[in-house]
């Protein structure tokens, strides 16, 4: 699971515990949305700054 924060970032959740295992860090405005492609190798946010990111589920970036 992914989630978008005020706070700049959206984090990725682990399963069972449902612990944050990533943050994704690189927007300098609130993270509205975040999503993980179906076969959840990519995450897509978007931000309150007007961009928005891909990001490989595996590298860093």
């Amino acid at each position: 699971m992914v989630t978008s924060s005020f706070d700049k970032t959206a984090r990725l959740w682990g399963h069972p515990q449902w612990a944050p295992i990533r943050t994704l860090e690189g927007h300098s405005g609130r993270v509205v949305y975040a999503d993980i492609s179906p076969d959840c190798k990519l995450i897509a946010t978007c931000s309150h700054d007007l961009t928005f990111k891909i990001w490989s589920h595996e590298a860093e970036h």
